[in-house]
């Protein structure tokens, strides 16, 4: 059998087998620890069948170097990113590249070091990007731009727009400190909330197309989860009445966070109140805006929501509304499994920051 190690100073992975009685040593040209087993069971392989090793491996060709020019990289990964993931992410990656170069003056990918990484991740704590003089960036904020910025490099590498090692991989994060449980809000102080949203049209001065907007939305962040954008961009044909789910789905108006769709089972509350506004297609909430472009949701209802919360007495975001959802899931005992696909998380560890809220006896614990 032949041992597969590594030098130190390359890093490059070397092979050490035996052939005719004698012990060989021979360099495998690659720093890929999955190409080294790769070329260790084909040379275990010739071993075992000729006697001797016929593959020259010292002699195989190696992968073209590739140290692009900034412009000419960002080119090329903004094609890839525009089709393989969403507006928002794509926006994302564009956001914190165009910092990283501006602040490096870096002409080469490979001209980025982890060393510039951190004065970068220094500077920004000190001073943010679009924020007043004297004023950085929040840690978390940081934490998140490198994990953007990460993200890149590795795309970048396994798409072969550059082979060079990821700078910002080994950077450390900021630790921040662990979050106690959130407050969230009730079953009853949602009924509360869409009690309040439904009579806001009563209110003087407030329009229909404003009240109409508020209470469905209300409704469609807190007992479906959306997120906002989605609810100000949901259709009525994402609905399947008979299925009782609604599909939130990718077209040329919208697409999802992740760039997938995904299904949401809808609970009896939530089709009574759409079923009284449905409508054959087109969008749920009216729009708002005249078809300008000054803001990415097309039906804004942020000051009614601050109404209905100010006239209710219950402090609450939209967002906190999808958290909500998820957390009284969580009370009830629904699976972390089936709670990450309505919220459209790609993995369950997202969604264990809402298993805390699980305290007392649910009836799941005798399915077994």
């Amino acid at each position: 059998m032949a041992s597969l190690w590594k030098k130190k100073q390359s890093g490059l992975w070397c092979i050490t087998y035996r052939e005719n009685g004698k012990q060989r040593v021979r360099s495998l040209r690659t720093k890929n620890k999955r190409e080294a087993l790769k070329l260790k069971r084909e040379i275990e392989t010739i071993l075992e069948d000729e006697g001797e090793l016929v593959l020259n491996v010292s002699d195989k060709p190696k992968s073209e170097h590739k140290n692009p020019r900034i412009d000419e990289f960002w080119i090329q990964f903004k094609d890839w990113a525009s089709q393989n993931r969403s507006r928002s992410a794509a926006e994302e990656y564009r956001n914190w590249f165009k910092q990283l170069t501006e602040f490096t003056e870096a002409e080469h990918m490979g001209d980025i070091t982890p060393a510039k990484i951190e004065e970068f991740k220094t500077a920004r704590a000190i001073q943010g990007k679009n924020t007043r003089k004297g004023v950085g960036l929040k840690k978390q904020s940081i934490n998140d731009g490198l994990k953007t910025l990460n993200s890149i490099w590795n795309h970048a590498i396994k798409l072969g727009l550059y082979t060079g090692e990821n700078p910002v991989a080994n950077i450390e994060r900021y630790k921040l400190p662990i979050i106690s449980d959130k407050d969230y809000l009730e079953s009853e102080q949602i009924d509360e909330l869409l009690r309040t949203a439904l009579e806001y049209r009563d209110v003087k001065f407030v329009r229909e197309t404003e009240a109409r907007n508020v209470y469905l939305a209300t409704a469609l962040m807190a007992l479906a989860g959306l997120r906002k954008g989605e609810a100000c961009f949901a259709k009525w044909e994402w609905i399947d009445w008979k299925k009782k789910v609604l599909t939130v789905s990718n077209d040329s108006d919208f697409t999802t966070k992740n760039g997938r769709p995904r299904i949401i089972s809808m609970n009896a509350h939530l089709i009574e109140i759409l079923r009284s506004y449905c409508e054959i297609e087109g969008f749920i909430l009216k729009s708002t805006r005249c078809g300008d472009n000054r803001s990415r949701y097309r039906a804004d209802f942020k000051k009614a929501f601050a109404q209905i919360c100010k006239i209710a007495g219950i402090s609450a975001t939209p967002h906190s509304l999808r958290h909500s959802f998820a957390s009284r899931h969580a009370v009830a005992g629904t699976s972390l499994h089936v709670i990450a696909g309505w919220l459209g998380h790609s993995t369950t560890w997202i969604t264990q920051r809402y298993a805390h809220f699980q305290k007392t006896y649910n009836e799941a614990a005798e399915n077994i």
